[in-house]
């Protein structure tokens, strides 16, 4: 009792300091899947393999059109029939991040260590295993959801809530691909829909929305932290990810002629290989 009075102390206070970048984080408890924040360049959207920079690599170089792969026979790309909204709020996005979330990064990342960011981002993904596990077994990958909860076990208690990654050296592997909610409804065949920008989020289908939507109610944090603690710990996890991440979204937003394109491929290509995979 006396560990968990203090661990959500902790977390009150991180959420106290992080409060004035809630206006960037969106509504509370997006988890992994809206761990780029109010960045429209959402080209380097983390993967929960940990290879944030190789994914931002991918999304400069990737065309602009993609199949899904759980589509009918035909293959029919997802498209953008919400073009114009999308550009808008894409701009807004954009210009959001340029005024608030990068200044916030770059202010975070002078005084936060890159071991402490690590451990944030350990924690933060250690939260998220709800969601990964209950979309492993909907998908018929028992094993993963069988590793899915040892790791969290052994991270949780070894690894002092999630801080450190005690089960990568013991299992002696990188985690199980994440699975989330919009990868599952693919795997069932439910159609991807148009592709979709809104305020303060991540890219996104209509299907992956949804997805965003379940794995929210997934995740055990909504239900245990206050309204504002939990708000605050949400900005951290945004602002943490984008500090980690710094240069590779200056590096694709000078390297594009056509940003918005740029994020939409990168985005649409990285969620066929995560649907693949």
């Amino acid at each position: 009792m006396c560990f968990s009075t203090a661990w959500h102390r902790w977390k009150r206070m991180i959420g106290c300091l992080a409060v004035a970048a809630c206006v960037l984080a969106g509504p509370p408890g997006a988890g992994q899947a809206g761990a780029a924040g109010a960045a429209g360049v959402v080209v380097a959207q983390a993967t929960d393999d940990g290879s944030d920079a190789a994914a931002a690599t991918r999304a400069a170089d990737a065309g602009a059109s993609f199949a899904d792969p759980f589509d009918d026979d035909d293959r029919e790309p997802v498209y953008d029939p919400w073009e114009p909204f999308n550009t808008k709020m894409f701009g807004f996005n954009h210009r959001a991040d340029i005024a608030l979330l990068r200044p916030a990064a770059r202010a975070y990342n002078a005084v936060v260590s890159p071991h402490v960011q690590d451990a944030l981002t350990n924690m933060f993904y250690n939260a998220g295993f709800v969601a990964r596990v209950v979309n492993n077994i909907f998908q018929g990958k028992f094993g993963g959801a069988v590793e899915e909860t040892l790791r969290v076990v052994l991270n949780s208690t070894m690894g002092v809530g999630g801080l450190f990654d005690i089960a990568t050296p013991v299992f002696e592997s990188k985690p199980p691909p994440a699975e989330d909610t919009g990868q599952t409804l693919a795997v069932h065949g439910v159609p991807s829909g148009p592709y979709l920008v809104l305020p303060m989020l991540p890219p996104l289908t209509v299907r992956a929305a949804v997805g965003f939507v379940g794995d929210t109610l997934m995740d055990p944090v909504n239900y245990i932290l206050p309204f504002l603690p939990n708000l605050g710990l949400n900005a951290t996890e945004r602002v943490n990810f984008r500090s980690r991440n710094l240069k590779t979204f200056e590096g694709i937003a000078e390297s594009s002629v056509d940003l918005y394109g740029a994020a939409r491929a990168g985005y649409l290509d990285r969620r066929a290989r995560d649907i693949l995979e």
